[in-house]
């Protein structure tokens, strides 16, 4: 999580979302930042009211967040899983299978190596809701980094951040959508109100 009260927004980091880019580009201009661990660099709605209750909405900032379509979600956590780094430092590892293996072990949830969390429940709240709050398409990424250079009254630039290894997917986007436990994830994807939309 980026937030700048000064400059009235807050930036939510939504896993495999382009947001991490947009928090290295935008972190000169923050007053708060949660970073480190996954936990705390990933804080979704409900936690960040958690944590900071109603500060934030009190102060009128803006709250942004970007979020993947469950099927491209699934691909990225399966390429960035391959990396050779991971292999080495023993984090859970896909670099071995074909990416039909992966998805088909997240569907039964059957393996740690799989175990990825899916981009759309963070945008949700605990009743079940999209939270109260500005989404953007991680293909709409560039009006997302028009909005927040709106807020600091200057152009900014990206640089890519997180870069998963390019690998081929043996399994097509409507396999993979038909997926029993995908379909729900991609049911809630489809009630966010996108900006844009």
């Amino acid at each position: 999580m980026l937030a700048s009260v000064e400059k009235g927004f807050v930036l939510l980091s939504n896993p495999k979302s382009g947001t991490t880019a947009l928090e290295a580009a935008f972190e000169r201009f923050a007053d708060i930042r949660t970073g480190g661990s996954p936990k705390w660099k990933h804080l979704n709605y409900d936690r960040m009211t958690e944590v900071f209750g109603d500060y934030f909405q009190r102060q009128g900032c803006t709250i942004y967040g970007a979020v993947r379509h469950p099927v491209d979600a699934l691909a990225s956590w399966y390429r960035y899983r391959s990396r050779p780094a991971a292999r080495r430092s023993g984090e859970p590892y896909t670099g071995d299978i074909p990416f039909s293996r992966f998805a088909e072990e997240w569907d039964g949830r059957a393996s740690p190596r799989a175990r990825v969390p899916v981009s759309v429940k963070w945008c949700m709240t605990s009743a079940g809701a999209p939270a109260p709050m500005r989404f953007y398409r991680y293909e709409d990424l560039g009006l997302l980094l028009e909005a927040l250079c709106a807020h600091v009254g200057e152009t900014v630039s990206l640089e890519r951040r997180n870069r998963s290894p390019e690998r081929p997917l043996d399994m097509d986007r409507e396999a993979v959508a038909a997926l029993p436990r995908m379909r729900q994830f991609i049911e809630a994807y489809e009630t966010i109100p996108f900006v844009g939309r």
